[in-house]
């Protein structure tokens, strides 16, 4: 398994570690950028099981928004820009509604939503609908499950008055067909070897005994260690007193993490084996760090956001890594019209030793965030400055358009010529 792997693994695991602090928890979150669809079950687990209240915003490849909005844990909203799934396709799919007379219905609907129109008319009861909902809230999450790099921001809120689509029972259901139904081996493997290094610690109460029946393989794993009866097992002595597949038992595994029923221990000795190995690699991160600048440069936003996700983990104790993230949202922001908090990144950017950052790239990152906050005369005043420490950054300019300054001075000449 490559560093990069590892420490993507190693720091989503921490997000479910089961005694830290929310704000601690809370700031790891936000240290995630890009994901897969495979690693979205992490978060949406974290949330679940923790019961934050809020929207998890999550945009694709393509650029599209859709959010999951939570209350106390419970998803309650699966807002998902797609047309296979829409309500009315569903109620066909479910026989519930013949597929000739979706489009009459909904029409007839116009004004008001289309579920208390059904309830309202006899079409459906109200356990009916509740069950479509839960159906079409399930498809629907699924589809996230196919996207390769998605982008994730969870925001927190408020109560709603909103019905429960999907509990904590219901996620940790439908989990369990993910995993054994959908996700793919070889993004499993690279897991495997991570718990394989480490410790398992069971988290397994008489209720968790109980609910894990259901699900055969994870219950097998549970019984083993009640019977081994300790504090912690290696990985290895767990799977061969088991004695089912190994496919099977690392995605019984994987349930077991994800579903908080057991803990992954960290093996001191391997932790100090990765910084070693992070500290000899110091070439490839300034390698990584220059191709990151000249993708920022060209605009290429998921390229560099793909080389910089790396080395997130270090962006607490690397000036510069950090000062990179920053400036690949600030690109976000400007030229694909992503959601930011500007007051945020502004102080974020404070908060920088920057006598440990480049003058330039100081300059051209400031130049940035005042043209994302729409002071364009500041932005070229800035970006005038970046220019002056290297001539460079006359081929990046900012924007394609006329710059502020250029503009009132194109002004003045025509009145001069008019004049």
């Amino acid at each position: 398994m490559d560093k990069a792997t590892q420490m993507r693994i190693q720091l989503l695991l921490s997000l479910i570690a089961p005694r830290l602090a929310s704000v601690k928890r809370i700031k790891l979150m936000e240290k995630i950028s890009t994901i897969s669809g495979f690693d979205l079950v992490f978060i949406m687990g974290l949330i679940i099981r923790y019961k934050y209240s809020g929207n998890l915003n999550i945009v694709n490849e393509e650029n599209e928004l859709s959010s999951l909005t939570f209350i106390y844990g419970d998803i309650v909203k699966v807002d998902y820009p797609d047309q296979e799934h829409l309500l009315g396709n569903v109620l066909a799919d479910s026989e519930f509604i013949a597929k000739h007379e979706v489009a009459e219905i909904v029409e007839k609907a116009t004004g008001q939503r289309l579920g208390d129109y059904l309830i309202k008319n006899n079409h459906l009861t109200q356990p009916q609908l509740r069950d479509i909902l839960f159906k079409q809230s399930k498809l629907r999450l699924t589809k996230y499950l196919n996207n390769k790099n998605i982008r994730i921001h969870f925001v927190f809120d408020g109560q709603s008055c909103e019905t429960t689509l999907i509990s904590r029972v219901n996620y940790s259901e439908i989990l369990y067909k993910w995993i054994f139904e959908i996700f793919k081996t070889e993004w499993l493997t690279p897991y495997a070897e991570y718990y394989g290094a480490n410790y398992i610690q069971p988290n397994i109460d008489q209720e968790a005994f109980r609910y894990l029946k259901d699900f055969p393989e994870a219950y097998l794993i549970a019984q083993v260690l009640s019977v081994k009866n300790r504090n912690k097992i290696t990985y290895h002595e767990l799977f061969f007193a088991t004695n089912i597949s190994k496919p099977l038992f690392i995605r019984a595994l994987h349930y077991m993490v994800l579903s908080g029923f057991v803990v992954i221990r960290k093996n001191r000795d391997l932790l100090s084996t990765l910084a070693k190995s992070v500290n000899a690699d110091n070439y490839k991160l300034d390698e990584d760090l220059q191709l990151t600048k000249l993708l920022m440069l060209n605009k290429k936003y998921f390229e560099a956001f793909g080389v910089l996700n790396k080395y997130s983990t270090l962006s607490s104790s690397h000036e510069k890594v950090n000062f990179y993230i920053i400036w690949v949202k600030l690109i976000g922001a400007f030229y694909k019209n992503h959601l930011l908090d500007t007051l945020k990144i502004e102080k974020n950017i404070n908060e920088i030793d920057m006598y440990q950052i480049d003058p330039a790239e100081h300059y051209y990152v400031r130049a940035l965030l005042a043209a994302s906050q729409k002071k364009y005369q500041e932005s070229d005043e800035l970006f005038n400055k970046a220019v002056n420490y290297d001539k460079m950054y006359l081929k990046f300019p900012i924007n394609n358009q006329q710059s502020f300054v250029k503009i009132i001075k194109n002004f003045f000449n025509s009145l001069k010529i008019t004049g």
